[in-house]
């Protein structure tokens, strides 16, 4: 079975967790369990998706 890859965005601020970039995405990945492969931080909900599809296209080996 092909693993399974799934995107959070956090679109609500946490400032009390990041006052400069209150935003956070993870990117979680499912091969017999879901488990998080990486996570960061954002100032915004879209700067967090782009940073997050950079990571994935240039990082995530999906083969």
């Amino acid at each position: 079975m092909d693993s399974e890859y799934s995107l959070k965005i956090s679109l609500t601020k946490h400032l009390h967790d990041n006052p400069t970039a209150p935003y956070y995405w993870c990117i979680s990945k499912y091969d017999s369990f879901w488990h998080t492969i990486q996570l960061d931080w954002g100032e915004t909900p879209e700067q967090c998706f782009l940073s997050a599809m950079d990571y994935f296209q240039n990082k995530v080996d999906t083969k």
